[in-house]
């Protein structure tokens, strides 16, 4: 059976894991209690919880909650990752985590928020994804097409998606009539009517004749060469 103790004797106390008599993490957790004459113990000493605070937040995070009350032991803080950030860079990873509260006045279960990859299964044809430095968390928006020459980026109006197209280089007043303009990568080139003209340097030229022939007792009102 536990001794009783007698006048003048005295019991020790040691407060619990994560508490001390001040709340300070490190600080002081024993205390004593000392038998008086009347038979009862001097007052008890109160062991309150550490006291962590809140942690230094990461890059790229904040408190679930806008007015995060400070923690002690054994408590937990809901942090969330900034829009367009998540624990894991994949798209859909989660992007909440908790802190809890130690013994030592420490958070463990800190982590870090990184940049979702919005180009992971993007495919930008003539040209390579750019994943935003600064996402917005909306994904058309976090990510854009950096082309190749001769291509610029559209969005298409329904998914919203980019992609590379080829400028096209068909001056608005065509100068290959009769004939119809073909766009090429920076360049275009002119598709001439078979019979009556060829292809010049970026329009259609008429063929031209042959030196004008003479005919016998006659003179022709030009020696030069004609056009189609």
């Amino acid at each position: 059976a536990e001794r009783k103790l007698v006048f003048g004797e005295e019991a020790t106390y040691k407060c619990n894991e994560g508490h001390t008599l001040s709340g300070a993490p490190g600080s002081v957790m024993t205390f004593k209690r000392k038998c008086q004459a009347d038979g009862t113990f001097t007052a008890a000493s109160q062991c309150q919880p550490v006291k962590c605070g809140l942690p230094a937040l990461r890059p790229n995070s904040a408190f679930a909650e806008e007015t995060a009350a400070p923690k002690t032991f054994s408590q937990a803080v809901a942090i969330r990752c900034h829009p367009g950030f998540a624990l894991e860079p994949e798209m859909g990873a989660v992007a909440a985590f908790e802190a809890t509260c130690e013994a030592n006045g420490a958070f463990s279960g800190m982590r870090d928020c990184v940049n979702v990859n919005d180009c992971a299964g993007v495919k930008c044809g003539e040209g390579k994804c750019v994943d935003n430095a600064k996402p917005t968390g909306n994904h058309p928006e976090d990510y854009h097409c950096d082309c190749n020459s001769g291509f610029e980026e559209l969005i298409d109006e329904v998914s919203r998606a980019r992609a590379c197209h080829n400028i096209d280089d068909c001056p608005a007043a065509s100068t290959c009539l009769p004939g119809a303009c073909a766009d090429l990568i920076n360049d275009y080139e002119c598709v001439c009517p078979e019979v009556g003209y060829h292809r010049g340097d970026h329009k259609c030229d008429r063929n031209q004749c042959l030196a004008t022939p003479q005919v016998a007792h006659s003179d022709a009102s030009t020696t030069e060469r004609l056009l189609f």
